[in-house]
């Protein structure tokens, strides 16, 4: 949803890096994707969240600010390819999401950031800057998964 709404009301680009879905702004100065992060998502310092799974090479070379080679999807007629001083002055930033389950309420927890350099164990664990945005609760719903009765499923696909 972060995706389409930035690019469909903000006029960002979706872009893919090794398979890392970002949008960048129109400036070619920030970048910014999603990433689930732990407990401590969300809550002001002391307190520093981390990601909850380890980060791959391409992810950490991202957010060191080396290889960011971007493209988009060729086949819809748009490919980017930044040059190498706009990777080096791009910021990626991460909206970091964690979501907890009380009774009958829902509450997630969220924050955008923008990350240190990926830890050896391959975990972000330090931020340069985080701006703690509100919690949302709301209600447990139970949702229809949208099996038909010969346990198959529709998917919905809309091109962005």
């Amino acid at each position: 949803m972060l995706r389409y709404t930035m690019v469909i009301e903000e006029g960002w680009t979706p872009l893919n890096h090794k398979n890392m879905a970002l949008v960048v702004n129109p400036e070619r100065a920030i970048a910014v994707g999603v990433l689930a992060g732990d407990s401590g998502t969300g809550w002001p310092a002391p307190i520093k969240p981390r990601s909850r799974y380890p980060k791959g090479q391409a992810f950490a070379n991202a957010v060191a600010g080396g290889d960011l080679t971007l493209f988009g999807n060729e086949d819809a007629g748009h490919p980017e390819v930044l040059d190498p001083e706009a990777i080096e002055a791009l910021d990626l930033w991460l909206l970091l999401t964690y979501r907890v389950r009380q009774g009958d309420t829902i509450t997630v927890y969220n924050e955008l950031s923008l990350p240190e350099p990926v830890s050896d164990s391959g975990y972000i664990v330090d931020w340069r800057d985080r701006v703690i945005l509100p919690r949302l609760t709301f209600e447990a719903l139970v949702i229809d998964d949208g099996r038909d009765e010969d346990g198959g499923f529709d998917v919905l696909v809309e091109e962005i």
